[in-house]
């Protein structure tokens, strides 16, 4: 059996085998070390080349919008750079009078769920450009 044919054969049956249940799997790699003689590991090795194309990122994805951070600097400089802990408090009085190009009641929403750690966050590099002036 040449290299072409396996190579070609493997090709066909990796999107049949990533689409199935645990069970019809194991039936598929029968499958394919009967045909190609592979071992069962090196088979699967075989099949997830080219399965997941690009890396995966790591860590959490982000929960709030750029346009929510934008705010939220705004806010803070408009707050009076009052601290994180003051500013959740003071959230839902300030944010039903904030009136802003862009802002809309789902930034609003984003802004109402922040936690001052979260807050802290955003703003730490953002302090320490003002410390410095």
């Amino acid at each position: 059996m040449s290299l072409k044919f396996k190579i070609e054969y493997l090709n066909q049956v990796r999107d049949r085998y990533f689409r199935s249940n645990r069970k019809r799997k194991s039936i598929i790699l029968d499958e394919i070390c009967k045909i190609t003689g592979f071992h069962r590991k090196y088979a699967i090795e075989i099949l997830s080349i080219g399965h997941h194309k690009g890396t995966k990122a790591s860590g959490r994805s982000q929960s709030y919008s750029d346009a929510s951070i934008f705010h939220l600097k705004k806010l803070w400089h408009l707050m009076g750079r009052m601290c994180s802990i003051k500013m959740v408090a003071a959230f839902p009085v300030w944010l039903d009078f904030y009136e802003a190009k862009g802002f809309c009641p789902i930034i609003k929403q984003e802004l109402l769920t922040m936690s001052h750690s979260t807050i802290d966050r955003y703003l730490k590099n953002y302090r320490n450009q003002f410390a410095r002036i």
